[in-house]
């Protein structure tokens, strides 16, 4: 069954839940995990260092309760300077030859 991984980017902690959906649509919660971090303030990310370090380790409690990595992963930030923009682009993929 897919498992599905929410973090929420917020400015004291990084919240993190992961899920799966029943065949009738219900979802099920199967782990939750969070951590202290400084690393966003008002949803941009101002030490890069220090986000990457709760996002790591909800990802790691996460895994410990689930067995497994769950196969998407969604992110939320929020904030009220928060701005989007359509992009299109394009990362050609090579195998790696070189010894």
């Amino acid at each position: 069954m897919d498992q599905i991984a929410v973090f929420d980017l917020g400015s004291s902690k990084v919240a993190a839940i992961a899920a799966t959906f029943d065949e009738s649509g219900e979802m099920k919660i199967l782990a939750t995990f969070e951590s202290p971090s400084k690393g966003v303030k008002k949803g941009a990310i101002v030490d890069l260092e220090e986000t990457q370090r709760a996002i790591s380790a909800c990802i790691r409690g996460l895994n410990d309760d689930l067995g497994e990595s769950p196969t998407s992963v969604w992110i939320t930030v929020g904030g009220s300077n928060i701005d989007s923009q359509m992009v299109r682009g394009m990362q050609p993929i090579v195998p790696n030859t070189r010894p």
